[in-house]
C-alpha cells in the first residue's frame, strides 16, 4: 500500500507564512516546507503544522502580535483586573482604605491588593502623584 502526499503549490499562504519550496521528510518522516513570513524571515516548517494552523507566523511576529493585543486590551489574557481598575485600586490605597475593603469591592483577594501595593503585580501602572511610598 503506497501513501500519496499532496503538497501545496509554491505560493500557498498559511496565515503569515507563504510556501516557497518543499523539502523531503525530516528524520521522523514528516513532510516539511520552506516558508517565508510576511516580515521576510524564512523557516522550515512541518506541513501538518501549517495545515492545522499550529504555525501561522515566525516567532518574532507572534510575540509582536501578542504584545499589541495585550496593549489593546489593557490586561493579560487571564487577568481579573483591567488597567483602569488597578489605577483606581492604587488611588484607594493611597487614600488610606483597607486592603480588605478594596478587595471586597473588586471581588479579588486581599493578597492580590497587597501584591499591587507592594509592586509584585501591576508595577507598570503609575501611582497617584500624592502617594509617597
Amino acid at each position: 500500500m503506497s501513501t500519496t502526499f499532496t503538497l501545496e503549490p509554491v505560493g500557498t499562504r498559511f496565515g503569515g507564512w507563504t510556501v516557497r519550496d518543499h523539502t523531503v521528510s525530516n528524520q521522523h518522516g514528516m513532510r516539511q516546507a520552506v516558508v517565508e513570513c510576511d516580515c521576510g524571515r524564512f523557516a522550515v516548517v512541518i506541513m501538518a503544522n501549517l495545515r492545522e494552523g499550529k504555525s501561522t507566523k515566525c516567532h518574532p511576529c507572534s510575540i509582536k502580535t501578542s504584545r499589541t493585543r495585550l496593549q489593546a486590551e489593557d490586561r493579560a489574557p487571564n487577568a481579573t483586573l483591567r488597567f483602569d481598575q488597578v489605577v483606581s485600586i492604587k488611588a484607594r490605597i493611597a487614600a488610606g482604605e483597607t486592603l480588605v475593603s478594596i478587595a471586597g469591592d473588586y471581588r479579588i483577594s486581599d493578597r492580590t491588593v497587597s501584591n499591587i501595593k507592594c509592586g509584585r503585580n501591576w508595577r507598570h501602572v503609575p501611582w497617584p502623584e500624592s502617594y509617597a511610598r
